[in-house]
């Protein structure tokens, strides 16, 4: 399996209790934020709607690889080894 680390921060830490999450995937599969904001949703449906739909992060909020770069684009391939930050946009302003 492919596991995926997503670290939380601010409003979605507090709407999912915890401040990491490992998702599973399918090896065979490449991983894109489009499947880790669907998986995101099924195992915190508190992220739902205000935080994160289907599609990927709302207005307001973003995906930090690795803690270097920011990224939206649904279709951007996720590697095993790197880390999600899921973040407020704003946040450290």
């Amino acid at each position: 399996m492919q596991n995926i680390v997503i670290e939380f921060y601010g409003v979605p830490r507090i709407r999912t209790g915890q401040a990491t999450a490992v998702l599973t995937f399918d090896p065979a599969v490449p991983v894109s934020l489009h499947d880790v904001s669907r998986a995101l949703i099924d195992r915190f449906p508190a992220l739902s709607g205000d935080c994160i739909t289907h599609d990927g992060p709302t207005d307001g909020y973003v995906f930090c690889i690795d803690g270097k770069h920011f990224v939206r684009e649904r279709s951007h391939r996720i590697d095993a080894s790197q880390t999600l930050l899921f973040i407020s946009a704003d946040a450290g302003g």
